[in-house]
Formats: structure tokens, C-alpha cells, sequence
């Protein structure tokens, strides 16, 4: 039988199910809802629910991770003097390599990085009813508020809970109505990270010895930004659960801003690369439309987040993606006679609704909707 948790704020923990409903004052239930995942842990539970045991072909093991051999790391200090080309060749050989690295002096103040992330810890402090004011699902809300622990499914959930911002120049600001303790910070870091996302399909493609504008314009004219702070509370049992399943982002590609906990692992030559947090630096993901415009030269990156005992995680990662009706095909750059083309014309919303209806299956498999079989054919 459930009991009251002793904390104030109206939390009812279900010991069987691991869920958690929201009691009025007179101890009669007014929301039949999951808070999130935090109120799980506050609550004090001592095991990992079933919903969140992955199968033992998608449990980490955390002994077999590497961190003596990590991702390159690119000093943006010189991307403007005579040190560029040496940049742009390491971003190369990063993309070709690890599709990931992380980058220092990128423009963006330390202090503006440690605003955005105090305030997203502020916002995961709030009471769970306000929280819950920002409930929605992620695609085609402005601003919302998800809890993989509100939602029924087969596979198993990730040990997280987010708060995502939509943007799209002059459509949608998510920004303008987010949650007021962390919405000044948020704008003002989105402005920042759409800039350096300039810089970045710039740079992108003058390594590519593209037209500095040649990627973005490839993704169409009103390409749109997703900011997703996630929030990952201790776990009893990081051996049986993830934070994130192992995945490629659908976007263009990632800028990742993470605290000093880490947890973000990255596969490289069939091996989990643990990430080791650089203060003051942001880690770029490259996103399945970069391997398909560049037809594979340059890849996007598998990666996932593994839990720990101690402490609570957070990261705040920027996704670029198309437009929705851009169509996203290997650029004619990329396609020879030797190399034809891997992938068919694909528009990115209808990606999307692919990956809405598969998103449960791991890895790069998502890849699978717009690759052209060994035979010529489309999938």
C-alpha cells in the first residue's frame, strides 16, 4: 500500500508501479499524473522501477567504458587569424573520425553558461505543480515540460525528465512563454548559441571546401532550433537503466552544454567513450542530416548518458534542425561515380514522423528511412 511522502509538497509515491500522483490538501487525489522523475528519487525510492530496466543487451557496463582515449577537443581562438586552416582541418578530421568534439573559446561567456545553468537547476527546484503548468509533449509545443516516467510504453524509459523551448525566426518563441525562473536566461543563451550555430554550419562547411553558406542553405530557410535542459537525479542501480538509450540526433547537429558530473558516452570503433566535461567548453554532436547531405563522409555520432549514485546530472543541448519542408539529399559535392549517392531525397518532416513512430528502437537505425539499399533501391 502506497504511503504519503514526508516531504510538503503533495507527493504520493506508488511503491508498485513507481509512480507518483499529485494530493490536494484534503488528501484526496487532483491530478493523476507523474510529476517527474525527481519526485521518484525525492521520494527515497531504493530501486529502479520496472519501466526503466532496459533489456540486458541495452544495460551499460559501466566497466567497459574508456576515458583514457578521449574526443578532440578545437580551439576556436584561432578560427579568425592565421591559424584557420588548422582548425578547419581538425574539425575534419573530428567529423570524419568521431562525428563529435568539444570546443573552447567559442565566443560564449563563461558567465552567461553558468546563468543558463543555474537557472535550469532553479526550474527543476520549483514545486512539481508548477512544473506540471508546462506538461506537454515535446513536437509542436512551444515550451514543454516531459517526464519519460508520464508515459506508457513497452521499452524501457530513460532515468530523466526535460524541459524543451522551440524556436523558429519570426514563427515560434517558446522563449517569450517558458517558465519565468529560467526564461531571461534561456533567451539570452539561445541568442548566444544560435550565433555560434552560424559560426558552426560556416565552419562545417569550409571543411567540407564548401561555400561557407552551402549547409545551411541546404537545410532550408527556416531552420529551427529545440533547447532541452535534462535533468538526471541519482540512481539506486546505474547498471540496470540509462539517462538517454543509445541514439544519433535527428538534427542537423547538437551543441551540448553539460555540468561537471559527466555521464555522456560516445561510440567509437565499437567502444563507449566516456566524456570527460571541459569547463567552459561545449560539445558539438553532428546529426543524421549532416551524414546525409555529405553522404557519409562526415557521421553522425551514436551516443548516450549513464546514470550514477551520487549525483544529479544536467545538460542543456541545442538542437538545429531543417525546415520542415526542406529536402535533405547528399549534396552533388559528395556524389561520384564510385560513390553514388546512400541516401534518397528525403523532407526532414517526414524524417521526423519516422523517427516519432521508431524512436524506441536504438542506435542509428533511424538512418534506415532515408538509406538506398546495396541493390539501388530505396528502403
Amino acid at each position: 500500500m502506497a504511503q504519503h511522502s514526508s516531504r510538503g509538497d503533495g507527493l504520493l509515491p506508488n511503491q508498485h508501479s513507481g509512480h507518483i500522483v499529485l494530493v490536494n490538501s484534503h488528501g484526496s487525489e487532483e491530478k493523476s499524473v507523474i510529476p517527474g522523475i525527481k519526485e521518484l528519487v525525492d521520494s527515497g525510492v531504493r530501486y529502479v522501477p520496472e519501466q526503466y530496466i532496459r533489456p540486458l543487451s541495452e544495460r551499460p557496463c559501466l566497466l567497459n567504458a574508456v576515458d583514457e582515449c578521449q574526443p578532440p577537443v578545437i580551439d576556436f581562438a584561432h578560427l579568425y587569424d592565421n591559424g584557420r586552416e588548422k582548425v578547419l582541418e581538425e574539425v575534419r578530421r573530428a567529423s570524419e573520425e568521431w562525428g563529435f568534439f568539444q570546443v573552447i573559446n567559442h565566443g560564449i561567456s563563461e558567465s552567461v553558461l553558468e546563468t543558463m545553468m543555474i537557472c535550469a537547476h532553479k526550474f527543476f527546484h520549483e514545486p512539481a505543480m508548477e512544473r506540471m503548468r508546462f506538461y506537454k509533449e515535446p513536437f509542436g509545443s512551444k515550451v514543454a515540460y516531459v517526464t519519460n516516467s508520464s508515459k506508457s510504453s513497452k521499452n524501457a524509459m530513460n532515468w530523466k525528465d526535460t524541459l524543451t523551448f522551440q524556436y523558429n525566426p519570426g514563427l515560434v518563441d517558446g522563449f517569450k512563454e517558458g517558465p519565468t525562473v529560467c526564461r531571461d536566461a534561456a533567451l539570452e543563451y539561445s541568442e548566444q548559441i544560435r550565433s555560434l550555430s552560424e559560426k558552426m554550419y560556416a565552419v562545417l562547411s569550409e571543411s567540407l571546401e564548401l561555400d561557407s553558406n552551402s549547409l545551411y542553405q541546404a537545410t532550408g530557410r527556416n531552420s529551427e532550433l529545440y533547447l532541452s535542459i535534462h535533468y538526471f537525479p541519482p540512481c539506486p542501480d546505474p547498471t540496470l537503466t540509462l539517462g538517454i538509450n543509445e541514439h544519433s540526433d535527428i538534427a542537423s547537429f547538437t551543441i551540448l552544454l553539460q555540468d561537471d558530473v559527466g555521464g555522456l558516452q560516445v561510440l567509437k570503433d565499437d567502444k563507449w567513450i566516456s566524456v570527460k566535461p571541459i569547463p567552459g567548453a561545449l560539445a558539438i554532436n553532428l546529426g543524421d542530416q549532416l551524414e546525409i547531405l555529405t553522404n557519409g563522409k562526415y557521421k553522425s555520432v551514436e551516443h548516450r548518458v549513464v546514470t550514477n549514485r551520487e549525483k544529479t546530472r544536467m545538460s542543456i543541448a541545442c538542437f538545429f534542425v531543417p525546415s520542415p519542408d526542406a529536402t535533405i539529399a547528399p549534396l552533388p559535392n559528395f556524389v561520384t561515380e564510385n560513390h553514388p549517392p546512400l541516401y534518397k531525397p528525403t523532407i526532414y518532416s517526414e524524417y521526423v514522423s519516422s523517427y516519432l513512430k521508431t524512436r524506441a528502437v536504438v542506435g542509428k537505425s533511424n538512418l534506415d528511412f532515408a538509406k538506398i539499399t546495396a541493390n539501388g533501391h530505396e528502403r
